[in-house]
């Protein structure tokens, strides 16, 4: 795939009756208050999106697949998690953190599992804490971001019920403005409730975290362009391609980066619904 789909666990459960980690919670609703706060971790987090689209059954959030999208665990825990503490789905909530030492517990296409699966990199001794951290901060996020999440969640309610890049990107930009991530970024804003929850010692004055927790050395705010995405795309296919097929990949995208901006957003669009660019 082009880019990583994030398939929403908010679907009810009446129809997954064996499993768990799906939401008994179903209705548009939920749904759309589930996605948003994946949509709205993803803007805080700095990772494109290709789309999201909701159903009265189910969701879909489609980031713009990166080489380091992966890589970092704690922000990948924020953002499985974020559907569940902001769409306020207690039950999934408790379940998790019953079952944080057994991933098996909980169905393979669920946020639950998402979140299980990555806190068995650290010892078993530290998730029930970093898990209760990881919530105590997306309830900060919710606070502090209100006014941002309110608007993702009225946007999912208009029909068609769908946010694709060329809107996304333009919040995006629009939010960074509003909060001041022209000037900071958003992994010091982050990274540092981290250490006032765990009492660590903060970084200097004029100092900035990155996303591994160590002082950025340089930093500069440079919002992505359409093209910008559409590189983005290849060069993540790319690296799983023959160098043939690589010559090839390369002759598309020059041919994608000529088409007017309309085209190439409807593209995405394309994309974020399961297509191909």
């Amino acid at each position: 795939m082009l880019s990583q789909g994030h398939t929403s666990s908010s679907v009810s459960l009446l129809s997954h009756p064996s499993t768990h980690g799906y939401s008994k919670t179903a209705g548009l609703n939920h749904v759309i208050r589930h996605e948003a706060g994946h949509v709205l971790l993803y803007w805080l987090l700095d990772r494109p999106l290709a789309g999201c689209v909701v159903t009265d059954k189910a969701g879909l959030t489609k980031i713009i697949q990166t080489d380091d999208t992966q890589e970092q665990i704690i922000p990948h825990i924020l953002v499985a998690l974020a559907g569940m503490k902001m769409g306020n789905d207690q039950e999934a909530i408790f379940e998790l953190e019953d079952h944080i030492d057994n991933p098996a517990h909980f169905h393979a296409a669920t946020d639950s599992r998402i979140v299980a699966d990555a806190m068995q990199v650290f010892e078993q001794s530290q998730r029930q804490s970093l898990f209760l951290q990881c919530r105590t901060i997306l309830s900060r996020v919710r606070t502090h971001f209100r006014k941002v999440y309110a608007e993702i969640c009225n946007r999912l309610a208009t029909p068609p019920h769908q946010l694709f890049f060329a809107e996304l990107n333009q919040l995006f930009r629009q939010w960074d403005l509003e909060y001041g991530f022209d000037k900071r970024p958003k992994s010091d804003y982050v990274m540092r409730m981290f250490h006032r929850l765990t009492s660590q010692p903060l970084p200097k004055k004029g100092q900035w975290l990155d996303w591994d927790n160590q002082v950025l050395l340089e930093w500069q705010y440079r919002p992505m362009s359409l093209k910008d995405i559409v590189r983005l795309i290849f060069q993540e296919e790319s690296r799983h391609l023959a160098p043939d097929q690589q010559k090839a990949n390369a002759a598309s995208l020059a041919a994608l980066e000529k088409l007017p901006e309309d085209v190439l957003v409807a593209r995405l669009a394309r994309l974020a619904k399961g297509g191909t660019i």
